[in-house]
């Protein structure tokens, strides 16, 4: 038998489970094989075994899971045996736990009327394990197996002395619940309780106990109650983000003679399908919402007012969904229609402000100013889960350069939201209140994560939220494109996990997940050296883009070359000051990164020294430390073509420990193949910024001055009176150091700087750690880290690699004028 150890179900885990099953011809979504797994005790067998026995669509996450799982052949020979050594009241006893709506201790020992030290002392204590008034199974398998080889007269026993726990315990919903299983026969009596449990359990957020009431309610009902069970079932399944059962039941509600009940139905109806296909449903919402609208005149004017809100609602979500599938025009008929319709049908508190401000975050029709009410009575135009508004918002924040407000907006939510996890740090999502809600954080959380330069924080985030909730769902692909992109960057091929997202995709082709493969493509084939490649594959993925096939929020891609045959920047309508042509919706940081980078590809000898001048320029203003690599990259390649090598080992130097610092070790081996290419330096200054073994030479020679010079006489002493933090008041005297680049930089750096201060930052510069420092200065590694912040504020820098790139700059230009 192949077992896991149990201690490691783990994210780690999960991706050698996937490619076990993807070698055996199964494609599971990662979030359904962890459940698999943790619920059949790391048992691989077993886990092969239930997985042929599902149905692709459960295999893949749109619709439910047997709970519980199958007993299977070869699950009862393993555990058979086991469970065989138990009497019948033992077995009772199992089976009592694994019909149990909850993992209440006080619930079973009223169900089996014993004592706490009566139960422990059979056999049940050694497959149950009681903490702190909670019970779970040592062994999940063992849930199955008593509960698979129990006969329906055993079940419905156990289901009728649980009901009579929860009476005598005073809980009347759960003993309706289990009333409701112990009955053989359909008992339409019990649908109206059963309803009002699942609404009241969707309202409190458990859309998983909704989705199951609302399941079993809908097996007892008839009649109109029959389509009111299919909608609370399709709108729990929805928030669970089983799309598949979700557009099934809301689509079965949608014909309900009662036109109130089926015009409910219909704004979930719209997001599901839309998640299913890919494809926002408008064909099919303009058949319902005329044939709701027109069967609504013959009701009350309130009833009618009711049922064209909902019309609105849709069609006000459908106006949202539009924009992040990038077909903005629909995107704006349909506004213009929803509000049409409800001030045609007098729709009180239906403004519609945030579907319109869910738009314009994708690029979609602008924002009036009598449309910026950010109220939550104002959400009803947004995806229909809970704390949507904060989706946007952070999407918005992140737009606006302000992806770490975003990143605090996820992880608190409103101020009246509700938390649902621990006391986890960083970005990842508490807010949310289902699984559906969780994923749409996760992805947006992942992409300011990626906004904001940290590749392996946002690969390992978005890798824990996926093997946990559905996030390759969430706008049209969305998280699939992130993962993917991210698996490059950091190893420089898509990995396993990303490929089973992918796989389970609901839409059977999906243009913005093809696009993004191309670049993906692209970023893989230039890393690995293959330039011709990167080059025409690069161009396909632009064209795909320019036609509407790409997402409209920006996922850092590639554009560190000028395509074969391409124009040059202002040929492209891509100048300094107005960043790249129309494109994704990205922050204005980036926008201005990718116009550099654009910008030096396609240079000429002409323009190099203004555009060299720009980029770096741009370059030292980014908070995205990745974007930075990237530019410094970009920057060092043009100074090797224009030979100025010197220079280029500089640009290189820095992008390297960047690319080191935010995870992108692909990238990293690219900047470091480059490097060694490189002739040896002839100066005598070394950073060892890049760690052991590799020392690279700031010093600028005569010969490779030139372009600096080009610019402009004056540009590095301009350059350095620009900088934020230049002190250029005289020096005061100093205890001699070496002649060198970097002994009027510590002249400068001693009018703000105490001596000490002035120690720790040469020993940075000079490439020492932390920790090295702290042994030669004899003082403890924190004392370092408080000198070296406060180096930071005085030089208005932000890390180790900007404070070496600033000290020797200035050396560098300095040693050009003495020169």
């Amino acid at each position: 038998m192949a077992v896991f150890p149990l201690a490691h179900t783990t994210v780690d885990t999960v991706p050698a489970l996937l490619e076990l099953l993807s070698q055996k011809g199964f494609t599971l979504a990662p979030h359904v094989a962890s459940a698999l797994f943790t619920d059949l005790s790391s048992d691989i067998d077993a886990v092969l075994e239930v997985a042929g026995f599902l149905t692709p669509s459960q295999l893949s996450g749109h619709c439910a899971l047997p709970d519980p799982l199958p007993l299977l052949p070869g699950l009862l020979a393993r555990v058979g045996a086991v469970g065989g050594e138990l009497d019948a009241e033992e077995r009772a006893g199992l089976l009592a736990a694994a019909i149990c709506v909850e993992d209440r201790t006080e619930v079973l020992l009223e169900q089996q009327q014993v004592t706490m030290n009566e139960l422990i002392a059979t056999r049940l204590g050694t497959h149950l394990l009681f903490v702190a008034g909670h019970f779970s199974f040592v062994d999940p398998r063992m849930r199955v197996w008593v509960h698979g080889s129990a006969t329906l007269a055993e079940r419905t026993t156990e289901h009728v002395q649980m009901q009579r726990a929860y009476t005598a315990l005073g809980d009347t919903d759960k003993a309706t619940w289990h009333e409701s299983l112990a009955t053989l026969e359909g008992d339409n009596l019990l649908v109206p309780a059963l309803l009002r449990l699942s609404r009241k359990a969707n309202a409190a957020d458990n859309a998983v106990w909704a989705h199951a009431i609302a399941r079993e309610a809908s097996s007892h009902a008839l009649g109109a109650e029959f389509f009111e069970s299919q909608l609370c079932a399709g709108v729990a399944a929805l928030n669970l983000g089983l799309v598949e059962d979700a557009a099934n039941w809301l689509g079965g509600a949608m014909s309900s003679p009662d036109v109130l009940v089926a015009a409910r139905a219909l704004p979930p109806f719209v997001h599901a399908e839309s998640l299913l296909a890919g494809e926002v449903p408008i064909v099919a919402l303009a058949r319902h919402s005329d044939s709701f609208l027109k069967r609504a005149e013959a009701l009350e004017a309130a009833d009618s007012a009711t049922v064209a809100r909902q019309v609105a609602k849709a069609t006000g979500l459908a106006a949202g969904l539009c924009a992040a599938r990038g077909t903005h025009e629909e995107a704006a008929r349909l506004l213009d229609e929803a509000e049409r319709l409800a001030e045609e049908h007098n729709v009180d508190g239906l403004p519609l402000c945030a579907a319109r401000l869910w738009c314009a975050t994708f690029g979609g029709p602008a924002v009036e100013p009598e449309y910026a009410c950010r109220c939550r009575q104002c959400l009803d135009g947004l995806p229909d889960f809970s704390d949507a508004r904060v989706v946007m918002d952070a999407l918005t924040l992140g737009l606006d350069d302000d992806a770490y407000a975003g990143l605090r907006l996820l992880h608190d939510g409103p101020e009246s939201g509700r938390s649902v996890s621990g006391g986890n740090r960083g970005s990842e999502v508490r807010w949310a209140p289902t699984p559906l809600g969780l994923a749409y954080g996760a992805v947006v959380a992942a992409l300011l994560q990626l906004w904001l330069g940290d590749v392996s924080r946002a690969a390992a985030e978005l890798r824990r939220a996926a093997v946990s909730v559905p996030v390759g769902l969430p706008f049209f692909g969305l998280g699939v494109i992130v993962a993917r992109r991210l698996d490059v960057l950091t190893t420089g091929e898509v990995g396993t996990l990303a490929h089973a997202m992918e796989a389970s995709y609901p839409a059977a082709s999906s243009a913005f997940i093809r696009t993004g493969d191309l670049m993906d493509r692209t970023l893989s084939a230039y890393l690995d050296g293959r330039v011709e490649e990167a080059s025409t594959l690069g161009r396909l993925a632009a064209q795909r883009a320019l036609r509407g096939a790409a997402s409209p929020l920006y996922v850092p891609g590639f554009d560190e070359m000028a395509p074969r045959g391409s124009a040059t920047a202002d040929e492209q309508g891509q100048t300094h000051n107005g960043g790249v042509a129309p494109g994704p919706r990205m922050p204005s940081g980036h926008r201005r990164a990718s116009s550099a980078r654009v910008a030096l590809c396609s240079t000429d000898n002409s323009r190099f020294a203004k555009d060299y001048e720009y980029a770096e320029g741009v370059s030292v203003m980014l908070r995205s430390h990745y974007e930075r690599a990237r530019t410094e990259f970009v920057i060092g390649r043009a100074c090797l073509l224009h030979s100025t090598v010197a220079m280029a080992r500089e640009h290189l130097v820095v992008a390297a420990d960047l690319f080191r610092e935010v995870g992108a070790m692909a990238w990293l081996r690219c900047v470091e193949n480059t490097l060694s290419s490189l002739p040896p330096p002839d100066g005598h200054l070394a950073a060892r910024v890049m760690g052991p073994g590799v020392a690279t030479e700031k010093e600028t020679s005569d010969e490779d001055a030139g372009p600096r010079k080009a610019m402009s006489s004056t540009t590095a002493q301009d350059q350095l009176h620009r900088r934020p933090g230049n002190f250029a008041a005289p020096a005061k005297a100093l205890k001699e150091y070496d002649d060198g680049p970097l002994q009027r930089c510590r002249q400068e750096w001693g009018e703000v700087l105490t001596e000490r201060e002035l120690e720790v930052a040469m020993l940075v510069v000079d490439g020492a750690p932390n920790r090295q420092v702290a042994a030669q200065l004899h003082v403890s590694v924190r004392t370092v880290e408080v000198h070296l912040g406060h180096v930071f504020t005085k030089l208005d820098v932000r890390s180790r690699v900007e404070l070496s790139v600033l000290a020797h700059r200035m050396g560098s230009e300095w040693h050009q004028v003495d020169t």
